[in-house]
């Protein structure tokens, strides 16, 4: 089609397959159980995977904004926008069910690599709807210069996805406080409380792929022995 709009979605979707590569090679790392070397499992590298897919993602963006000036400045020249609008519907259609499946089950098995990749892949819906709507229009009036501003659109859709991409990822990877969590944990505690629990505080949280690790402190009777102790240890681990 000679469109710039229509490569640029299409260089979205190669970021989506190369994403999906380091995706099956992260998921695999993170599925192993913990042993001498790693004792909280392998579950960080989720975070690790999904800060490179929004590197990749920022990447092309502006390669994208790159190439929309240069077709902007040189004149675009479009051909066969309905083959191309064909198969950017067909393509937006199956990257929007792929995308719903992927965080369906990211969040179902809590994979944070799962879901951050079917959520790049829906705001690649997003973009193909918009550069259908945008090639539309041109076909419509024949305003052709709309074509490589819709790929500058693209291009800075693209930033500030990968922007949002890399910064939760980064939040794992630090092992950032989640508020709801923690206050979830809390709720939780409160209402199994037993009257021996004189006191509960630092309450702390952190993730490493599906395992969600928790530490507290307990303050009991001075007087209790190891065995009294141990059972309120118990009744504290096996709080869901």
């Amino acid at each position: 089609t000679d469109s710039t709009a229509v490569l640029a979605d299409a260089m979205e979707s190669t970021v989506n397959v190369v994403s999906a590569g380091m995706l099956v090679l992260a998921l695999s790392i993170a599925g192993r159980p913990p042993d001498e070397d790693h004792p909280y499992g392998h579950g960080k590298v989720e975070f690790l995977s999904a800060a490179v897919e929004g590197g990749a993602i920022t990447f092309a963006s502006p390669l994208i904004f790159a190439e929309g000036i240069r077709s902007l400045v040189q004149g675009p020249s479009l051909r066969s926008l309905d083959i191309g609008l064909a198969v950017l519907g067909a393509s937006a259609l199956a990257n929007f069910l792929l995308g719903r499946y992927l965080v369906s089950v990211g969040e179902r098995v809590d994979s944070v690599a799962l879901k951050a990749d079917g959520r790049h892949v829906l705001a690649d819906v997003w973009t193909s709807v918009g550069v259908i709507g945008g090639l539309i229009v041109v076909h419509l009036t024949g305003w052709i210069w709309a074509d490589p501003v819709i790929a500058m659109a693209v291009a800075i859709n693209l930033a500030r996805e990968g922007y949002q991409v890399i910064q939760e990822s980064l939040r794992g990877l630090m092992d950032e406080a989640d508020p709801n969590v923690i206050e979830a944990a809390a709720e939780r505690l409160e209402r199994a409380r037993e009257p021996a629990w004189i006191d509960l505080h630092g309450l702390r949280s952190w993730s490493s792929g599906t395992r969600r690790h928790f530490d507290l402190h307990i303050s009991v009777p001075r007087y209790f022995d190891v065995e009294q102790i141990h059972e309120i240890h118990d009744d504290v681990l096996h709080q869901n």
